[in-house]
């Protein structure tokens, strides 16, 4: 193995997303030597806080994306998905809500939300 080759997971040069659960302890550093052209998503649970502190910076903060989880399903831009495999691959689930409580749980900061009567 050559000097230039990193052996860390996340500073693989072919690394395309990175979702991390919870808290979870997150530093740049850990992506030394990935290839920040084809990193194209950091997905953050809403509780990370050293996510947050990363929005800034200039390689990454505009591939940080947040997403929460609501009861068993995640969220991320107002669009369920069933597991975090799911939303990293952008496959969603249409998600029925009954409560107003459910709604603005999802609605964004704006408590925005479109709703289709059926």
């Amino acid at each position: 193995m050559t000097d230039n080759q990193n052996t860390h997971l996340f500073g693989s040069a072919y690394l395309k997303s990175i979702t991390i659960e919870g808290n979870a302890d997150f530093e740049k550093t850990m992506l030394n030597g990935a290839d920040f052209s084809k990193l194209t998503d950091i997905f953050c649970d809403v509780s990370s806080g050293k996510c947050y502190q990363l929005l800034n910076d200039e390689e990454i903060g505009g591939k940080i994306k947040f997403y929460e989880k609501f009861g068993d399903q995640y969220i991320l831009n107002d669009k369920f998905y069933a597991s975090l495999s799911d939303l990293a691959s952008g496959n969603r689930i249409k998600k029925r809500i009954y409560t107003i409580e459910e709604a603005l749980a999802v609605s964004g900061p704006k408590n925005r939300f479109r709703i289709r009567y059926k």
